[in-house]
């Protein structure tokens, strides 16, 4: 955590992010730190809710803070009983200011992205992304919830 605090004041000192983009990411990482064990107990117990036969998945969220992404390998996964089960989750305000620094892309790169997003049929552009853009987006993924069950193997992602 104190290296991520470091690598954004740095960022302030040499000019790449303004003082108000990092105090988005230090709030980020802060409400990341706070939730971490409520976020470890929320996760044992949601391990035991999805899979076959279990289908009674939470609602979701009225305001999303979290891109929570689960992965529970089955048993005979990779010839594996008994794989690692793997939790991540992305505080949404880290995205916001994602969204705001993607302006330091380089040309040439941001170009080559935007192809590859049109290729793949998306017509998206960060560095012309306004704020009211992504707080649309924010409030789309209230309802964003995908669950895939193949086998005893389980995919989930959602916002909370």
């Amino acid at each position: 955590m104190y290296e991520e605090r470091r690598r954004i004041l740095e960022m302030v000192a040499s000019g790449k992010i303004t003082s108000d983009e990092a105090e988005e990411l230090l709030n980020a990482l802060d409400a990341d730190r706070d939730r971490d064990d409520d976020y470890e107990k929320d996760d044992d117990s949601e391990s035991d809710s999805f899979g076959p036969g279990r289908d009674h998945d939470p609602q979701p969220g009225q305001n999303p803070r979290f891109l929570k992404i689960l992965v529970i390998p089955g048993h005979g996964a990779h010839g594996n009983h008994g794989s690692e089960i793997v939790k991540i989750k992305i505080p949404l305000a880290l995205m916001r200011a994602g969204m705001k620094m993607s302006s330091l892309i380089p040309e040439q790169a941001r170009e080559k992205i935007e192809t590859a997003f049109r290729e793949k049929g998306i017509n998206f552009n960060f560095a012309n992304m306004k704020p009211e853009q992504f707080d649309e987006i924010m409030a789309g993924l209230k309802e964003f919830q995908i669950k895939v069950i193949d086998g005893d193997e389980v995919v989930r992602i959602s916002c909370e």
